[in-house]
């Protein structure tokens, strides 16, 4: 059966096709769902392993609710259970297992309490009592925030006092709105304060204000790397959102001069450089930053998609494909986990260009598989596998992704290129 047929047909052979496919791919209620009214002997043998697989997995639920002290929930995954075939025995089985759990829970809160009220007595003691506090402290929290400060602005930090701290984790605890008025009066005090506003700013998406706060955060107390951000590479993103691109860079310049080779610095520069369209000076700058962090995915997608600018399709297919190496199913190696804007982009050159076209199904399964839920571009891909097979369905799929698209949107050109009819 054609992969077409397979994927829309409507007969009882293709749905049972698909829901062995799905069964094999451990989706075991869409190929329940899939078969629910085809009478066939293949199907009720299917949907009996389908059923099978799904108690014993609300089984398994269940006893792992039991054991997070969800209750409700591994009450409804028992009921599931049922539904799906499990034995009286089966769950009479896990029902046991969440009284133990209950028992044991009750036992280790009143062993927490009895530590809590020990601890208590003792916390006055020892060189740094902060660390003995409970995790959802705000004075634990407040600290472990100044850590990630260098060590000379911390003291500063901590002179502003418990106003400043409040403030500061309301920021954290959703409210950038309420730290941001509260902050105002300890930028006065000291500068220093300018990140944490700037911060407060951004969440409340006063972008130009942020960029003010950390203009003069520059000025009065230097650039610095708070948090894994570098100011100055942060200063220039946003004054290249707001179109400010020459203002960005003459910055991104100023710290070079002085010496500040920070990666962040040379990753915005190059996304300038992508942005006014100076395709070799980004190409440059990726490049020497790949030599730097090698697995870097962000800079590998970039560098692929600027080599497709340059209409080099075959240069920027090998890119992701190396970049695709330093990916894998998480829990299974060392590297990262598979990047499904990494497939996307690589399944559309294959696509487009009517190459390697079973490596480029192999990436639609993976994408389906990362992505349950198909965005646009992932029924353009669908759509180009269609043309590519040579079922006249395709048009009709382009004819529906032009009809959700303004006139003005750039993905009408991909369309129109791939489908000129």
């Amino acid at each position: 059966m054609g992969w077409l047929t397979r994927t829309f047909g409507r007969s009882e052979e293709a749905k049972i096709e698909r829901a062995e496919i799905l069964l094999s791919k451990g989706k075991y209620n869409d190929a329940r769902l899939e078969i629910t009214n085809v009478n066939h002997p293949k199907a009720i043998e299917i949907l009996k392993k389908a059923n099978r697989f799904l108690a014993q997995i609300n089984l398994e639920q269940a006893e792992a609710r039991f054991s997070a002290r969800e209750y409700e929930a591994a009450q409804e995954h028992l009921e599931l259970a049922a539904q799906f075939g499990a034995s009286k025995d089966e769950i009479q089985n896990v029902r046991s297992i969440g009284r133990r759990f209950r028992t044991e829970h009750k036992n280790q809160e009143i062993k927490a309490r009895q530590l809590k009220k020990a601890k208590k007595s003792e916390r006055s003691f020892g060189d740094d009592p902060i660390w003995s506090l409970p995790d959802d402290d705000p004075r634990l929290r407040y600290a472990m925030r100044l850590e990630k400060y260098p060590l000379e602005l911390r003291k500063r930090l901590i002179s502003l006092g418990t106003g400043f701290a409040e403030a500061t984790l309301m920021i954290e605890d959703g409210a950038p709105n309420i730290a941001l008025e509260q902050l105002e009066i300890f930028i006065e005090k000291d500068p220093v304060a300018r990140f944490e506003h700037a911060r407060a700013a951004l969440g409340c998406g006063q972008i130009h204000q942020a960029i003010a706060d950390l203009l003069i955060f520059s000025e009065q107390v230097g650039h610095t790397v708070i948090d894994n951000v570098h100011t100055g590479a942060l200063l220039s993103q946003l004054l290249a959102q707001t179109g400010e691109s020459d203002k960005a860079m003459h910055h991104i310049q100023s710290l070079k001069n002085n010496q500040d080779d920070h990666p962040a610095i040379s990753m915005i520069q190059a996304q300038i450089f992508e942005s006014r369209n100076q395709l070799p000076e980004a190409e440059r700058e990726i490049t020497a930053l790949m030599k730097r962090i090698p697995k870097n995915l962000s800079l590998i997608k970039q560098l692929a998609r600027i080599k497709m600018k340059q209409n080099e399709r075959a240069t920027a297919s090998n890119v992701l494909e190396n970049g695709l190496k330093q990916c894998c199913t998480p829990g299974t190696c060392g590297s990262q986990p598979l990047d499904v804007n990494m497939l996307r982009m690589l399944a559309q050159i294959y696509l487009e260009d009517r190459q390697q076209q079973s490596r480029a199904l192999e990436l639609l399964s993976d994408i389906q598989r990362l992505s349950p839920s198909p965005t646009w571009e992932d029924q353009y891909l669908s759509a180009l596998a269609a043309r590519n097979d040579g079922h006249p369905f395709s048009q009709r799929l382009s004819e529906t992704l032009l009809s959700s698209l303004s006139p003005s949107d750039p993905r009408r050109q991909l369309v129109l290129r791939a489908f000129p009819a």
